[in-house]
């Protein structure tokens, strides 16, 4: 996966799951994690390292300190330090998120509710009844999220500093340029895609349809998962849902190139089905 995402996303910053090694740590070294003092110093290392020479310092204090240099397992993860310490990537913005966290989350929730043993109508049952506690969460979420306000933390020199170096300039507010949607209450609120397609060849516009196909699946599942709450939400969707495929149907852009499309995944003349030259 490494190696994917240097290809597809060049620009991210690669980062591995701390949930994750914390839960391979305890498989790999345990016996060692038994010792409180140990355990200690390995959790600092892992999140509580602000620079580059702090972690350097603590790592190889707990590396002499336990006799540890010869646990492979070790060796290994102090050579990917950059993509799990803190002290690595301090230019990068990630809102201190450092984990999976909510795939981890969703598949904690459900190994908690399944057995090997269920019935899978059982399963079934169970999946429905946590699908709809998580929703009702997620709503409850999104209320206070929109009708409240987040209560600063401002716990460092460095934000006391910057707060007092804006109240000197008179610059009560964030510019709007350096705030991003997906850290905003309006998140949910469609998705933020790339119209950079670099031109018109064939895998441009698979990859324009891909984007394309992406926004309106996510803005669908925000509406249908809303709108299958009850019976009315359901009729209004599907009500809409019926005008706007008669509206696709008399749209001439889009008939065209479906059209196109089907001609050439089927190998025939449009001309021989409709007797109209579309071209």
């Amino acid at each position: 996966m490494a190696n994917a995402v240097k290809l597809v996303f060049p620009n991210a910053c690669h980062r591995l799951c701390t949930w994750h090694i914390a839960k391979n740590a305890g498989k790999r070294i345990g016996s060692y994690l038994g010792n409180p003092e140990f355990k200690k110093q390995f959790n600092h290392c892992l999140h509580g390292c602000t620079t580059e020479i702090e972690f350097q310092v603590s790592w190889d204090d707990l590396i002499s300190r336990y006799n540890v240099g010869d646990n492979t397992w070790l060796t290994k993860l102090y050579s990917l330090k950059e993509k799990w310490c803190p002290a690595f990537s301090r230019d990068i913005f990630s809102a201190k998120i450092r984990s999976t966290q909510r795939s981890e989350s969703t598949n904690n929730v459900f190994h908690q509710i399944s057995t090997n043993i269920m019935e899978l109508i059982e399963f079934v049952h169970h999946y429905e009844k946590k699908i709809e506690e998580m929703r009702l969460a997620e709503l409850e979420d999104d209320y206070r999220c929109k009708n409240g306000a987040p209560r600063p933390k401002v716990w460092s020199k460095m934000l006391r500093s910057a707060a007092k170096v804006f109240d000197t300039n008179n610059i009560t507010s964030l510019p709007t340029q350096y705030v991003l949607k997906r850290w905003t209450k309006e998140a949910k609120k469609g998705i933020v895609v790339s119209n950079d397609t670099g031109g018109g060849t064939s895998e441009n516009s698979k990859s324009a349809r891909v984007l394309r196909l992406s926004e309106l699946m996510h803005e669908g599942n925000n509406v249908y998962d809303i709108a299958s709450l009850t019976s009315s939400g359901t009729k209004i969707v599907k009500d809409l849902l019926t005008e706007a495929m008669k509206r696709l149907e008399k749209d001439k852009d889009t008939l065209h190139v479906s059209l196109m499309q089907y001609k050439k995944e089927h190998s025939v003349r449009i001309e021989d089905m409709f007797g109209t030259n579309f071209d």
